[in-house]
């Protein structure tokens, strides 16, 4: 009581802070772990505890980043996941505005004296909240990427729409270069960022591991979906900071697939990584 209300965790942006200190988590973030067998007294000193009840049952404690394991090396282990249940103590707050995508909502939940039995622990096995996390990774990542394919691939044929209808100079704005140097480009990035989702995604159907191809897929075909979304306002001049063309709903919804599934700095850094690491010399 008197404290702020805490946000869930993004988790994988958490688990990813904790992997290699490349991210923080949210700084009012909280992710509800513990040990399913109950915390011992002597354990609490490695969690970075928000607060700490004794009950009849045992303590119920809230924690931020905390890890079920205290000495698991490397700094990754040693978490578990939860089912966390509507419930006494978890509640919705108030709905989050969006600048895009709101045909999802994106709500603000209470986390106040709540408590998670044992028995929520997902898996029934204790430790395994990394793997369980990033085991989605790779499907999550190409499903975005696929995302931004849908977007770049929009704007393009609005752009492409637009630009035969408006005229100046008595000719459609197509048939100048400037507006056709931005076709080309725009194009070019929607195939290119297609057979890249393509590979990840046939990759990924045979079992394999897919985690540069998904990186590559991702980080490529959001960003195309951006430049693509900017570059089709930009050819539908003041029409496009309007809301009488679509244009300008794409050009609020790529910037999130940008940040989703790990930003796209994140993605180099993993392509960096794993074309180090299968071209050894």
């Amino acid at each position: 009581p008197g404290k702020e209300p805490l946000l869930t965790a993004d988790i994988l942006e958490m688990l990813d802070s904790l992997d290699d200190g490349l991210l923080g988590c949210r700084d009012r973030a909280l992710l509800l772990v513990g040990f399913a067998g109950g915390f011992r007294r002597s354990e609490l000193v490695a969690l970075d505890v928000e607060d700490v009840n004794e009950t009849a049952d045992g303590l119920v404690i809230r924690v931020r980043r905390s890890k079920t394991d205290p000495e698991a090396k490397p700094r990754h282990k040693g978490m578990s996941m939860f089912l966390c249940e509507k419930g006494k103590g978890f509640s919705v707050s108030r709905k989050l505005e969006k600048l895009g995508y709101k045909g999802i909502d994106s709500a603000e939940l209470v986390f106040e004296d709540y408590r998670v039995p044992a028995a929520n622990l997902i898996g029934g096995e204790e430790g395994r909240g990394f793997q369980q996390a990033v085991g989605g990774l790779e499907l999550g990542r190409i499903n975005v990427a696929a995302r931004g394919v849908g977007i770049a691939a929009a704007a393009l044929a609005k752009a492409l729409k637009y630009s035969q209808q408006r005229q100046t100079f008595g000719k459609p704005i197509c048939e100048h270069q400037a507006i056709q140097l931005k076709l080309g480009e725009m194009g070019t990035r929607v195939e290119a960022a297609r057979l890249l989702v393509r590979n990840a995604a046939e990759i990924y159907d045979r079992g394999e591991r897919c985690d540069m191809e998904a990186g590559m897929a991702k980080y490529f075909a959001t960003e195309a979906a951006f430049e693509n979304a900017h570059e089709a306002l930009r050819i539908h001049g003041g029409y496009g900071y309007s809301k009488e063309f679509a244009v300008e709903r794409l050009y609020r919804d790529a910037p999130l697939l940008c940040i989703g599934e790990g930003t796209n700095e994140m993605q180099r850094i993993i392509i960096a990584k794993q074309l180090i690491q299968r071209n050894r010399i």
